[in-house]
């Protein structure tokens, strides 16, 4: 399959604020259809129309709230998304703050 027939899919964890949202915001501005995910839907929510608003193109914004340490999430993510892992050529998880990580674990 050439680069040419893949789908331009952005699945993005963490990314209702912060270097996930800015990282979500450049997918779309190169139209990528891109797939929001974390755990607080109403910060989804904000995410998305803010995305919106601010990437006018046809790429397509949408979310899907929840905790990816579930497995159930991560197939719906992908189900969600349309992809499969074959399909993907950019895996990118943001996961936890470093405050979240107990001090000198990294």
């Amino acid at each position: 399959m050439s680069n040419n027939n893949l789908k331009r899919v952005a699945v993005i964890t963490g990314s209702s604020r912060g270097i996930g949202k800015a990282i979500a915001k450049e997918f779309a501005k190169n139209n990528y259809s891109i797939l929001l995910n974390a755990r607080d839907e109403n910060e989804l929510i904000e995410a998305v129309q803010e995305i919106r608003n601010e990437v006018n193109g046809p790429n397509q914004v949408s979310y899907l709230a929840g905790d990816i340490s579930d497995e159930k999430i991560c197939i719906s993510l992908m189900e969600e998304g349309q992809i499969t892992i074959e399909e993907l050529q950019i895996k990118l998880v943001l996961q936890k703050n470093p405050e979240e990580y107990p001090e000198n674990s990294l």
